[in-house]
């Protein structure tokens, strides 16, 4: 089976991306640098089931930042880069950082990442379709942007159904109330769940949230906690017939 890579690499004045793709049949090919200038941070990539991938990353700018992608096509090799999501310090734009990226397989795409100001932040997500391109980013949360803070980078995850979820750790400027997770899941018939809590109980902050969902839309998903001054990982199950059970602990 081939397999995909991408790393950073220092060519004077700048760092660049690359990506490249193993096949046991040719070992490494199709190596190319995938940025086309600025100062490309904290590349992540995914693959799918066709032989296709996708990169993303966050790319400084003057006066601004930009999400980055690059897709792999089987028949067609590495096409892009594509910029997604542009912020304009100029404009009052934050800054465009911590991507995360999820493919269903079949080579569409859900992209997520967090736009930050110096005291306060948003979640946003784009969304690449076959055939269609690439939708236009839309934030995640409904509330006024100048009070919520992300505590951490949004996470993506697909199913080779089109089913998906997007979680992140968000609390209010101000309010002592915990960081809590949140998500909002995707189904191909339904479109977009609104956001909300995943446990609004009491408890330490929440953060560093991963996921995974089936072809059903069900959802298993692991956070990290702060209780007594040390981190926990906890865990709870979204079922599309009776929706998030209480959150339990995984390390006791």
């Amino acid at each position: 089976a081939a397999f995909f890579g991408t790393w950073r690499a220092w060519a004077f004045p700048r760092e660049e991306v690359w990506g490249g793709r193993y096949h046991p049949n040719a070992t490494w090919n199709f190596e190319k640098r995938l940025s086309d200038g600025g100062a490309p941070e904290r590349p992540i990539i995914v693959a799918d089931q066709r032989g296709g991938a996708a990169v993303v990353w966050s790319q400084g700018e003057d006066g601004g930042s930009r999400i980055v992608v690059s897709r792999f096509e089987p028949d067609a090799g590495w096409v892009g880069p594509v910029w997604i999501g542009q912020s304009e310090l100029s404009l009052d734009g934050g800054r465009l950082e911590s991507p995360s990226v999820a493919s269903d397989g079949v080579g569409n795409l859900f992209v997520t990442w967090q736009e930050t100001w110096y005291d306060h932040s948003r979640a946003w997500m784009g969304r690449y379709v076959v055939d269609a391109g690439w939708n236009a980013p839309t934030p995640f949360d409904t509330e006024d942007s100048g009070t919520v803070i992300l505590d951490s980078t949004p996470f993506a995850a697909a199913s080779a159904s089109g089913q998906a979820v997007v979680l992140w750790s968000r609390g209010i400027s101000g309010s002592g109330i915990p960081y809590r997770i949140w998500a909002r899941r995707f189904s191909p018939d339904v479109g977009w769940s609104d956001a909300g809590p995943v446990f609004e109980g009491d408890g330490g902050d929440e953060a560093a949230p991963a996921a995974a969902i089936d072809g059903f839309g069900n959802v298993v998903a692991v956070w990290r906690r702060a209780v007594g001054g040390f981190g926990t990982t906890w865990s709870a199950r979204f079922a599309v017939d009776g929706g998030w059970s209480a959150p339990a602990p995984l390390q006791t």
